[in-house]
């Protein structure tokens, strides 16, 4: 196309614009009563020219997709998709249409995916397609430090607190508020029960059940004592809180729980949280590998199978009668009670979410039965190239009525300048351009639209190929040239 410019030769616009109608240039002048290259009419033709080229009126078709409303596929690498069918079903007559467009229009990819159907108040029965992971990548080395990752946290590890509240402590050292000399805890020190006053019946009796079982050996003493602290030597601190001496029983681990019981640091150096094992969790083999959800972090959420090794500590009556005695809402106890109950499966797929701060969101998979059994293939009808033949197109979506694919039909251009004249207005007098736009097709549209009718294009309405309009606009006069503003079809 003749690129317009406002100061353009008169003689080359006026060839430009009369080739269609196939006069020669003076044919052109005669026609719109040119005289001489400084012609009101020519500038005109210019000035409207221009705006029409500037200001394109693109007329657009919607092909329906073929997925039904409430179906999405989650495939962020993929571009916009016309349509997807899954492997196994019949042929009919779309997705014949379809493949005839695979090529400059459509290509037709094969993704493996994982068919989920979410229900929700507002999705009730909605179909969610998740892309499968290549299964090289669930055997690569990053996989195997995920799965040592796992392993190393114990994700799925089920322990039984020794205490009730925010864990036993000794203090090893002095801090700014206390000043300890000759302080040496035993780093096997788990528990110590007040024989003095507020004494917890159960928790002794569990705790001296363990010490029968030669999990624990036990020995009186008298200690400073702070809330769940225990000072295990002498205070000679001339400032801070000191405790209170108390005659107290304290438990320690020995070698046979070694491996039964662990000791976990908690947010302060002297702080930490023995916790018997009842269950211990190998996670075995890597299922799904996706980008962390539901986190504020940076990570990947791992879905994995687990085998869980159930002790026989569970059996210990004592134990089972300190649990038994808790409340059921104190969530610190709800996975001990849970494996007391017998309701820990051996074996289950779980998932997590593994970023730089860590391991967490640890619960069952609720794809688990689906990732067993597999990923379908699903064909998915991709558009690679947005001018050949269907436009602009939206991606996969939801929707009540469904979604659809937006297709370029063709383009309203300049074809010809008929008059310019003048018109009263309540402003004054206001000089008035008339031209002829005609309508052209996109080529590949147009070379399609058999096939894009078939998949359900409303052609009805839509302009035929060189169909013409008028349309006037505003003229005002700039210096030696005019300028075309507010430009709109005359209407019969």
């Amino acid at each position: 196309m003749l690129a317009i410019s406002r100061r353009t030769p008169c003689t080359q616009v006026a060839y430009h614009y009369s080739r269609r109608a196939g006069l020669a240039l003076m044919a052109t002048a005669t026609l719109v009563g040119l005289v001489g290259c400084t012609n009101d009419e020519e500038l005109a033709t210019t000035a409207i020219a221009e705006w029409v080229e500037t200001n394109p009126q693109v007329v657009n078709g919607s092909v329906p997709m073929e997925a039904p409303p409430f179906t999405r596929l989650r495939a962020p690498d993929l571009g916009p998709v016309l349509g997807f069918h899954l492997e196994g079903q019949d042929e009919n007559e779309r997705l014949e249409t379809m493949r005839t467009l695979v090529g400059d229009a459509l290509a037709e990819r094969t993704v493996d995916v994982y068919p989920v159907e979410k229900n929700s108040f507002l999705s009730t029965g909605e179909m969610l397609y998740l892309p499968a992971i290549d299964p090289a990548r669930l055997q690569d080395a990053d996989a195997r430090e995920l799965l040592e990752t796992l392993n190393a946290d114990h994700p799925g590890n089920i322990y039984l607190p020794f205490t009730t509240s925010r864990g036993i402590a000794y203090l090893p050292s002095h801090d700014s508020f206390r000043e300890l000399d000759g302080v040496e805890p035993d780093p096997t020190f788990v528990a110590f029960a007040n024989l003095q006053d507020h004494r917890d019946d159960d928790r002794e009796a569990f705790l001296d059940a363990l010490v029968d079982e030669g999990l624990l050996r036990s020995e009186d003493r008298r200690v400073l004592t702070s809330n769940n602290d225990v000072i295990l030597g002498e205070w000679t601190g001339s400032r801070g809180f000191s405790g209170y001496p108390k005659v107290a029983r304290l438990y320690f681990a020995t070698e046979k729980s070694r491996g039964r019981i662990e000791f976990t640091e908690g947010k302060f150096p002297k702080r930490v949280y023995p916790r018997l094992k009842l269950a211990s969790a190998t996670s075995e083999e890597l299922l799904d590998i996706q980008p962390a959800r539901a986190t504020r972090h940076e990570g990947v959420q791992v879905t994995f199978t687990q085998r869980k090794i159930k002790s026989q500590l569970r059996e210990i009556p004592a134990v089972r009668e300190y649990l038994d005695g808790i409340s059921p809402y104190n969530r610190m106890y709800q996975d001990a009670k849970t494996v007391l109950a017998g309701d820990t499966k051996t074996t289950g797929v779980y998932q997590v979410n593994i970023t730089a701060h860590g391991v967490g969101g640890y619960k069952p998979s609720p794809m688990a039965d689906i990732l067993l059994e597999g990923p379908t293939t699903l064909h998915v009808f991709e558009v690679v190239n947005p001018d050949a033949p269907l436009g602009e197109a939206t991606t996969l979506s939801t929707g009540l009525g469904g979604s659809s694919v937006r297709t370029r039909i063709g383009q309203w251009k300049f074809d010809r300048m008929e008059r310019i004249f003048e018109r009263e207005t309540e402003l004054g007098v206001q000089r008035i351009g008339e031209a002829t736009l005609r309508f052209d097709y996109a080529p590949s549209t147009s070379a399609q639209m058999d096939s894009l009718t078939k998949l359900g294009l409303a052609s009805e309405g839509l302009p035929a190929d060189g169909a013409t309009k008028t349309i006037e606009c505003k003229l005002f006069r700039e210096g030696e040239v005019f300028r075309a503003e507010q430009c709109r079809e005359i209407k019969a």
